[in-house]
């Protein structure tokens, strides 16, 4: 259950099985972290919000006897259908360390009769029908092109073209968002719950680099996910060139 609000605060509990190590449990607040940065650049950003507005902080955690851990996070502006996203990731990461997680739900700090439930376990007709995980802003004023290709399981690649030369320090900033996703959300979109739960969904081998003066351009070795990942790629990519340059294009093959 999430607020409804726009801004506010969200709730992460985790429980895992009990015999796991306080390693396990910080293993999964860097995981957290990580998965916050990626909010606050845009990853996640809601489809008709400003995209300037888009934040994602963690603000307090705390460790449980219980071998849980509760992380408060300050949310603006996004989309949220990001708890699906950081549900499968948390799922792998549980699957990465041999430590099952028992219970895992993003929820309101304060509960709310207006709160809305984010149905978890992945939909593939919701997924097929665009609605499942978060879109593509509508508000990137930039144009967006996808061409699927017939061999769409690797060798994909997305591109962004700005207005003039890309300065050196945006090239390193984007390579650097660029890394974190793809580190990080390497099973983040499954297409059916089963390709989850068998590990058998995989975004390997993200590069993001220069192409030309004008051009970023992002590489995937290997692509076994939802098209829905290039959604936040997308956001993440045109976001943050943005703060930097005037982005005239975006294209996915």
């Amino acid at each position: 259950m999430l607020p409804s609000n726009s801004v506010g605060q969200h709730r992460w509990l985790l429980l895992l099985r009990p015999g796991n190590s306080d390693e396990s449990l910080k293993a999964f607040l860097t995981l957290f972290a990580r998965f916050a940065a990626l909010g606050d650049a845009g990853a996640f950003v809601a489809r008709d919000s400003d995209v300037s507005n888009c934040s994602m902080r963690i603000r307090g955690q705390h460790f449980w006897a219980d071998h849980s851990l509760e992380v408060l996070v300050d949310v603006a502006y996004c989309d949220p259908r990001y708890a699906r996203v950081l549900r499968n990731v948390v799922c792998g990461m549980g699957q990465i360390l041999d430590s099952p997680v028992l219970e895992f739900r993003v929820e309101g700090e304060i509960p709310s009769s207006t709160d809305i439930q984010i149905k978890a376990e992945v939909e593939p007709n919701e997924i097929h029908a665009g609605r499942f995980y978060p879109e593509v802003s509508s508000r990137l004023g930039t144009q967006v092109q996808f061409r699927k290709p017939p061999n769409y399981r690797s060798g994909r690649r997305l591109w962004v073209t700005a207005n003039s030369a890309l300065s050196v320090s945006l090239v390193e900033r984007l390579t650097q968002l660029v890394d974190l996703w793809g580190s990080l959300l390497v099973v983040a979109f499954p297409s059916t719950e089963d390709e989850l739960l068998d590990g058998e969904t995989m975004i390997l081998n993200v590069e993001g680099c220069q192409h030309d003066e004008v051009t970023f351009e992002v590489l995937i070795d290997r692509f076994i996910a939802s098209e829905a990942a290039f959604y936040s790629l997308i956001n993440l990519v045109v976001i943050g060139a943005s703060l930097d340059a005037q982005v005239l294009e975006a294209t996915v093959e």
